[in-house]
């Protein structure tokens, strides 16, 4: 099936949209969407070549890859590197030459759902508060 009836089918109906309140626009939350947009160009139920970028159970960065030789195969359809996160700029270096040697459109939002996720993994420490002197008496 070609991807544009595929688009034609599933625009309106598919498990993975989610509409918000006061938002017309719709979104769709399926794997290989890097901008989670309900649109033809992002989706990745239908586009033969997708990129997902998400964080592993270990806390690293994954970069999964659909693979077009095997398609016809679930399984190893899915090729996942993954990259060291502790340094955050040369892990979005590494996401951008991934993303933009296999699609190039997907280069930069490859690298803004990189950065969402790595500044996700960082805590916040509390915001201490001040200190009051004791009443003397």
């Amino acid at each position: 099936m070609s991807s544009d009836i595929a688009w034609q089918v599933i625009r309106n109906n598919s498990a993975f949209l989610r509409t918000r309140k006061n938002i017309p626009k719709k979104f769709s939350v399926e794997k290989f969407n890097l901008t989670n947009t309900n649109s033809q160009r992002h989706n990745g139920l239908i586009n033969k070549k997708g990129i997902d970028v998400s964080i592993n159970q270990k806390g690293e960065l994954a970069v999964a890859i659909k693979s077009q030789r095997k398609s016809h195969q679930p399984v190893n359809a899915v090729v996942t590197k993954t990259l060291n996160a502790k340094n955050g700029r040369s892990a979005l270096r590494k996401v951008g030459r991934i993303a933009g040697g296999y699609k190039a459109i997907h280069a930069l939002p490859a690298q803004r759902r990189a950065s969402q996720l790595l500044r996700s993994l960082k805590h916040k420490s509390a915001a201490k508060k001040p200190v009051t002197e004791a009443k003397a008496e």
